[in-house]
């Protein structure tokens, strides 16, 4: 063999091992570029069912508040609905007149006549009516 057959050898090794190593770079990185690609579908496809499952939401949160005024609706037609309106105004009525007399009570007393009767039952019935207003047992 003469030198020109061994350099020619050389540089076909050469570049056989450049073609080698940059096909072995490339499949390396379309490998790569591949799992990318598929990290990316998967997390398209993770959106696209969060998506649908915020679009259910949406969806349960409407049917409940057009249940809500339905019902609404139901309970300002009923025939109890007048009376608990009434009732409502009533107990309103009263607390404002029961919350009035104990003021008159403690402006009218004059207690110097009465050897402290006024004051005793002013107090009486201010504790009485505050319990009442509470809600709490009577003694």
């Amino acid at each position: 063999m003469s030198t020109i057959d061994v350099t020619k050898l050389v540089r076909d090794v050469q570049e056989s091992t450049m073609q080698q190593a940059f096909y072995l770079q490339s499949k390396a990185f379309f490998e790569k570029n591949n799992e990318h690609i598929n990290e990316i579908a998967r997390l398209k496809a993770d959106n696209d069912r969060l998506k649908e499952a915020i679009a259910d939401s949406y969806k349960a949160v409407d049917e409940m508040e057009q249940r809500f005024k339905a019902l609404e609706a139901e309970f300002e037609t009923h025939p109890m609905a007048a009376e608990i309106a009434r009732l409502k105004a009533e107990v309103e009525r009263l607390t404002k007149a029961g919350d009035a007399m104990i003021s008159f009570l403690w402006a009218e007393n004059d207690d110097e006549n009465f050897n402290g009767a006024i004051s005793y039952i002013a107090e009486k019935v201010e504790n009485d009516w505050h319990n009442a207003k509470e809600g709490k047992p009577q003694p």
